[in-house]
């Protein structure tokens, strides 16, 4: 575009007008109809609507809440038992590892098993020893996840925050 040449905007043929005019009609008189079908009140209904449903709001919230607390008194109850039956099995599972290597070394020391069994034996063991540590502590990162209740929490948190703002807006 040279210096001497303006900018002309596109230009709207009129079937284009016409069908935008058209659309402007359609959009009036659907918010129209709208607007003939919301009950509006004077300040007082308003204010006394406003305030059913913020009662209402609290009573469900409450009942949100409520329901929240039980779970979560229950959820740790739980993990208290899972975390025990969990811990003595672990401690089980060791001890007769130690139970077992304690009778192949005695075994060895009397004779009774050769160096060379012995020594598969206990490199067997190490090698389950080993493995055993890593799975549980597997199993109670995704058994005992803290993020758990997290979720819960924001949620009751996110409505908090929004009836503070309720509340504040009241105010004003």
């Amino acid at each position: 575009m040279g210096e001497s040449e303006q900018y002309q905007p596109p230009t709207i043929d009129k079937a284009a007008e016409d069908t935008i005019k058209k659309d402007k009609e359609k959009a009036s008189r659907l918010l129209n109809s709208v607007q003939e079908q919301l009950p509006l009140g004077n300040d007082q209904e308003l204010s006394e609507s406003d305030k059913s449903s913020i009662m209402s709001h609290n009573e469900a919230f409450t009942k949100l809440l409520n329901s929240y607390t039980d779970n979560l008194e229950g959820s740790l109850a739980q993990k208290r038992v899972f975390k025990s039956a969990f811990f003595l099995g672990v401690c089980g599972v060791l001890w007769k590892i130690l139970d077992l290597t304690t009778m192949v070394v005695t075994q060895g020391v009397n004779g009774n098993l050769s160096g060379e069994n012995m020594g598969l034996y206990l490199t067997a063991m190490g090698t389950f020893l080993t493995s055993f540590i890593v799975l549980p502590k597997v199993i109670t990162k995704y058994l005992f996840n803290p993020e758990e209740e997290k979720g819960m929490a924001d949620i009751v948190k996110a409505i908090q925050e929004y009836d503070t703002k309720i509340r504040d807006n009241r105010k004003r």
